[in-house]
């Protein structure tokens, strides 16, 4: 340890300066004033004359608390000497800024018009000054005052998300309770323009008088939970939920509006905000279940919007209470007659039709009140293979029948989607059924199908080859009509009647040469035609004369007119159909004069059915200009309009 006298040396002497290029010259000239200026420099002593080292030390002591006082006050000094210099800066913009805000809102001429400009443009300065210089009873009177738009001057403070405005405003004698022509109070703006860290501040300033306001309404009946939910502002409900009248709040969860009788779970799901219907479900306790005025739930109300819906739908799977899962999920909506799942299907929102059927939560056999249709029928006429797979492992009914008694099957043999019939078919649909029209599945396909292994199968599996319709029209009168050779050959292989007449006393061959399907007709023609002999009796069983040539030519264009008029409405099929020669016409022993026409089948859906908006899609469908309450004769043209009527 260095002796006293090493100390004294030491604290004497300079500091010692370190090489060229280790510290700048500058840091060593500053370390050598602030020595030179605030470091003590002790006195020299003789040692050999001091009896008592104590006189030194006091004398040290003093020096350093000396030292150390100089130095606190030259730093309280300068930093008054620095504030003083920012508070003169600070005024003297102050008063520039004063004099700028003043001078924009000269052409106004009332106060009140100065102050409403204030606001809007946030001059806070010339706000501050001009209301600290008016009397209590104008401020009071202004406070209260309201715009051409019915708001307050606070209620338009918090609408611009200016806090400072705000607390300048709340200075001055605003009053949070005051309310806008529309019986809204600031805090119903800031849930409707989603103001919450403002909504949070102003709450703090609420008391045990005052916050009675948050459960107040609006002229419309709204609450703050009504407009929160509505415009999505998940951290304002947070907020009111978890605030210490959050039980009178809860109070008002399930309060419908006077208008639509809707709740705030109504309006967030009708809006689409995922995070308010779950803060409703989950800290609320809200009641999915209830209705509004035109009969629908929340959950049928969410599936009328797209965005994020399969998000929104398992909110609802996740959070419904157990007493709300029969009045959300298995009710049916009132306006369109369908529940969530028919819905689902028709908008083709797979990833929620799948979530609701493996759900358990809905009724896969529940048919819509318009037209009867099962989700099953649904899936089918939408074309959705996955979902038709679901319902039947989840137990839906295969062989449902709607309004007019069609069954899935039926309605996939009519749409010509034959893997789909092979699904049905597979499942153990029966092929047997027919509708109100007597229509079986094998009528529809012999119209059209060619997969002679599919016809074969539907055969074997229970069809009726012999099936008559209600106009006692044959699978054979359907494949005749429309030239499939391949059907009339299974039909034929499989036992069908080629001289079977229907109620207009049409045989399958009389089909077949009035739409000139050759190779049908071969299949079909009675052994008498094939003697080339001139004394054949028709089906009526009176022999037709010939006719002249002007008339069977008149005949002949007529009928290929309206061959090309019917081309374009047959059913979609990948094979080209025969048709016959137009020579081979003038060597037919039919008379096709006022002959009935027998058209495809007609569509088993209500024929009063419309459709409320034209198809996109330029197709021949289209472009046909027939009427909306005729009978469908392509699939397309059906699904086309049942599509438009049921979302619309």
């Amino acid at each position: 340890m260095a002796s006293l006298e090493e100390r004294l040396r030491l604290m004497d002497e300079a500091p010692r300066r370190r090489q060229r290029g280790q510290i700048p010259k500058a840091q060593v000239d500053a370390a050598l004033t602030y020595q030179r200026e605030f470091v003590h420099r002790a006195e020299d002593f003789n040692t050999s004359a001091i009896s008592d080292c104590s006189e030194s030390l006091e004398v040290l002591r003093n020096g350093k608390r000396e030292a150390h006082e100089t130095r606190q006050m030259m730093w309280e000094d300068h930093y008054t000497t620095q504030l003083q210099t920012e508070q003169s800066r600070s005024e003297v913009a102050r008063q520039q800024k004063l004099r700028q805000e003043t001078a924009m809102l000269t052409q106004l001429k009332s106060d009140t018009d100065k102050w409403n400009m204030a606001i809007q443009l946030g001059l806070l300065e010339f706000l501050d000054v001009a209301l600290s210089a008016a009397s209590e009873d104008a401020k009071s009177a202004y406070f209260v005052s309201t715009n051409k738009a019915g708001l307050p001057p606070l209620h338009r403070a918090c609408k611009t998300n200016d806090i400072q405005s705000v607390k300048l405003l709340l200075t001055l004698g605003a009053d949070l309770t005051t309310k806008d022509s529309f019986k809204k109070s600031v805090f119903h703006v800031m849930a409707e323009f989603r103001l919450t860290e403002l909504f949070k501040y102003l709450v703090t300033l609420l008391t045990k008088e005052t916050e009675g306001i948050l459960l107040s309404l609006d002229s419309n009946g709204h609450s703050l939970l009504h407009l929160a939910a509505t415009n999505g502002s998940d951290g304002i409900l947070i907020e009111l939920l978890t605030s210490s009248i959050r039980d009178d709040l809860k109070k008002l969860v399930d309060l419908v509006t006077p208008d639509e009788k809707r709740t705030a779970l109504h309006l967030a799901a009708l809006r689409g905000h995922i995070t308010c219907v779950e803060i409703l479900l989950k800290l609320a306790g809200a009641k999915a279940g209830l209705r509004d005025r035109g009969g629908s739930n929340a959950l049928h109300l969410s599936l009328r919007q797209t965005f994020d819906i399969e998000k929104l739908v398992t909110v609802f799977l996740l959070h419904t209470p157990a007493d709300q899962l029969d009045a959300t999920f298995s009710s049916v909506d009132e306006e369109n007659g369908q529940s969530c799942l028919h819905t689902a299907i028709i908008k083709n929102f797979r990833q929620v039709t799948m979530a609701l059927i493996r759900s358990g939560k809905v009724q896969v056999n529940a048919a819509t009140k318009d037209g009867g249709w099962t989700a099953l029928h649904l899936a089918v006429i939408t074309e959705e293979i996955e979902v038709i797979k679901e319902l039947l492992a989840a137990g839906a009914m295969i062989d449902a029948v709607d309004a007019d008694g069609q069954t899935p099957l039926l309605q996939a043999c009519l749409g010509g989607q034959l893997n789909i019939v092979r699904l049905l078919l597979n499942a153990g649909a029966n092929p047997a059924h027919q509708n109100k029209q007597a229509h079986s599945p094998l009528h529809y396909l012999s119209a059209f199908c060619r997969d002679r292994q599919l016809l074969r199968d539907i055969i074997t599996n229970g069809a009726d080859v012999n099936a008559k319709s209600m106009k006692l029209n044959t699978p054979m009168h359907f494949a005749a009509m429309n030239g499939n050779e391949v059907a009339t050959q299974v039909l034929l292989e499989h036992g069908a009647s080629a001289s079977v007449i229907n109620e207009d006393k049409r045989s399958v061959v009389y089909l077949a040469k009035k739409w000139r399907h050759r190779s049908v007709e071969d299949l079909v023609r009675p052994p008498e035609e094939d003697d080339g002999h001139g004394d054949v009796h028709s089906s009526s069983g009176q022999r037709n004369k010939p006719k002249s040539p002007a008339s069977r030519q008149a005949q002949l264009r007529s009928m290929q007119q309206h061959a090309r008029s019917t081309a374009r409405s047959r059913p979609r099929t990948g094979v080209v159909m025969t048709t016959r020669s137009e020579e081979s016409d003038s060597e037919s022993l039919y008379d096709f004069e006022d002959d009935e026409l027998i058209l495809l089948p007609s569509t088993p859906w209500p024929v009063t059915m419309e459709s409320s908006s034209k198809s996109s899609n330029n197709n021949e469908v289209t472009n046909n200009s027939k009427s909306t309450t005729g009978s469908c004769r392509t699939f397309s043209e059906l699904r086309n309009r049942f599509m438009g009527n049921v979302l619309h």
